[in-house]
Order: C-alpha cells, then structure tokens, then sequence
C-alpha cells in the first residue's frame, strides 16, 4: 500500500484576522424573521472560506469539517471548525488531491474520488498522518457516507463496505444491477444504505446483505449529500418536482412518497440543503433556514440567513453550520 504526505511546512492554524477567514457579524443581515406558523431563531456569525465549499461533515469528538475545492489546482482541502463559543479559528486538512465527497467516521475522513480509476483516501480529520489510499481504483467518480461502523461508498457500478475502525482491510463489493444509476449522494443508518442517482433514482441497499430491496424514481436526480438526510422518521431530499424545488419525505423502506413541501413558496431559491435536528427537518435554502414537522412536512421556524447557495447543513450540540459555497453561517439552536 502506498501513502501520500501532507504539507507539513506551513502553519495549520489560521487566525480570523489571516486572509483564509473573514468573519463578518451579521447584523441585521441575519436577524430572524418569523412567519404565522413559526418563531423568531437566533442567528450567529458568517465566516467566509477562500475556496468554494462543497460540502460539510461532523468528526466525533471535534466537530464540523467543511471541505472544498481549489479552483485554480482541482485539489480539495479541509477547514476544521472551532466548537468553542466566539471561537473563529480553523485548522487546515489535506485532504490528497481532488475529491468528489467526503464524509467523518469516527476521527478519520474519507474522500471519494471525483475521476474514475481513482482509489478511496483516508486522511485523519486533524490533518496530523498520512494520506492513505484505501480499496481497488474506482470506475467512476464516487458518492460516500457512513453509519459509524462502516462506510459506504457508490460509483457507477458498484457499492463498497470498508471497516471504518480498519481502513486497511478489504472491502465487501456489490455490483449494481440496473436499478441503479450513477450516484450523486449516499446515505445510511445501522439496517440501511440510500444511493440517490443524477437522474432520479434511488435504492435502498441492506447494511448487512448489501442487496437492493427497494427502488424508485424522485424528481431530478441529486448531486451532493448535503440534499440528503435520514432520520427516526424518514428519509428526506431536496429536488425539483414539477419545476420547482421541493423537500420530498420517503418511506425509508418502501421509498414510496408520503409527503411534499414546494420550496419555491418559500424562496427564490437556486440550492437547498437538509439535516434532521432534534427530530425537526431543517432545510437551508439561498435566503432562510426553515424548519418542517418529520411526518407532514408543515412548515414551522424561520430563520433569515445572508444568501448563499447553500450546500449542507451540520449540527453539534446547540449550534447549526450551514455552509454555502462562500463558506459558514454559525447559526445557534
């Protein structure tokens, strides 16, 4: 097995005041606004990341992780977020080259890759070892996500299981069969792995068997796993239906729709984003941080954020990070 090191030349802390983070105090921009059905939200401070964010993930044990993508050299790089309260600084992660999702199990990272013929990464969330390939080269860019014991990864043809305790061990593989479609974002719980395709499809795989026991068709397809969230009471994504941007609830096990809500009602918006937070449904849109009853979808707080298009949404305790392609909105619960 080969390994990748990290630039270790360079400061990894980097102060509020450095060029990497700009911390703006929100203001007005961000007070909360309140419709018939919801309450007024407290709000906290945006800090602007220099590359465009592409998703976010929470490491055990520290806390958010946003990742993002250099433009100017295609390679992807983590921002670790600080927990503590007025807390601005970040540390900087290598994340070995370029990147098509990541995902946090335990105190590791692991990155799909966004080429084909390209091996799965392993880095540790604080940046402090190695770049580790892990698994065989893909067929094609990947979509990943974890349940805590194993993580999951889907390119076009297959799924993989790694250990997420033991990175170097091999991984189980199954092969799609023609259910499925190139996956844009990956899901799981303890009993279940969801793989949303670019074109609409999605499958619900056994955690145990690694076999499809359900498939369907939503909307048009997602790209990224911040449009994608499980919960005690469903499975949630936000897509276009009909022409608009809609957060649709599944029967996890059936995937049969059970409920609707039209975003575009709401907001003009171009991106969304959606978590499961104290059994609430929290969905970001380009303007407002909304909140949805699990069962029926009715709408509940809301909550005015400086427009960003966003790109997930992560929680640690009483605090939301939503992250936009410019970077974080702090947002306390």
């Amino acid at each position: 097995m080969t390994t990748g090191t990290l630039d270790n030349t360079r400061p990894r802390r980097l102060r509020s005041a450095a060029f990497l983070l700009a911390v703006l105090p929100l203001g007005a921009a961000l007070s909360a606004c309140s419709d018939d059905d919801g309450a007024d939200a407290e709000t906290g401070v945006q800090l602007s990341l220099p590359a465009p964010v592409r998703g976010i993930t929470v490491v055990d044990g520290s806390g958010p992780l946003a990742w993002a993508r250099d433009a100017a050299t295609g390679d992807a790089v983590g921002y670790s977020l600080c927990l503590s309260e007025g807390c601005t600084d970040i540390d900087l992660v290598g994340l070995g080259g370029d990147a098509g999702d990541v995902v946090a199990a335990g105190s590791n990272l692991w990155i799909a890759p966004s080429s084909s013929q390209e091996t799965m990464r392993v880095v540790s969330a604080d940046g402090s070892g190695a770049v580790t390939p892990v698994g065989s080269p893909l067929e094609s860019s990947a979509a990943v996500g974890a349940n805590g014991d194993f993580v999951y990864a889907a390119d076009a043809f297959e799924l993989y299981r790694f250990e997420a305790t033991n990175p170097s061990a091999s991984p189980e593989v199954a092969a799609w069969t023609e259910e499925a479609a190139t996956p844009g974002a990956v899901v799981a719980s303890a009993d279940a792995v969801w793989v949303f395709g670019l074109t609409g499809d999605v499958v619900r795989v056994d955690a145990a068997t690694l076999k499809v026991t359900a498939s369907s068709t939503v909307g048009l397809g997602v790209n990224r796993a911040g449009a994608v969230a499980v919960g005690p009471d469903g499975l949630y994504v936000v897509t276009t239906v009909d022409g608009a941007d809609t957060l649709v609830a599944l029967d996890p096990d059936t995937l049969e729709v059970v409920a609707t809500h039209n975003l575009d009602t709401d907001s003009d918006i171009t991106s969304a984003a959606v978590a499961v937070v104290d059994g609430r449904v929290v969905v970001a849109t380009d303007t407002a941080l909304i909140e949805f009853d699990p069962a029926t979808l009715s709408k509940g707080d809301v909550t005015t954020l400086p427009f960003g298009l966003p790109v997930g949404i992560a929680a640690v305790g009483e605090t939301m990070w939503v992250a936009t392609v410019a970077g974080v909105t702090i947002v306390a619960r």
